[in-house]
């Protein structure tokens, strides 16, 4: 398929609902732009808990690190 998107003023596009629903994009999530030889690959950042699809466990773990890391960084800004 092929899809067409306007850049605006600010250098914004829009994805189509397709590819967002396909490769599960949503508000907040990350994408990294990456310059092929042919144009620019857009390629979805997936989450941390997103990658511990095998045990239903991992995802405890994920969300503890997560948790753990934001918490350093809060405590960091605010000394």
């Amino acid at each position: 398929m092929k899809y067409t998107s306007t850049v605006t003023e600010k250098g914004m596009i829009t994805l189509p609902a397709d590819i967002r629903r396909k490769y599960s994009i949503k508000k907040g999530s990350k994408v990294r732009f990456m310059e092929e030889e042919k144009g620019i690959l857009i390629v979805p950042i997936p989450k941390l808990e997103d990658l511990f699809g095998i045990d239903p466990s991992m995802k405890d773990v994920a969300k503890a690190i997560s948790e753990g890391r934001r918490e350093e960084i809060q405590h960091e800004t605010t000394e």
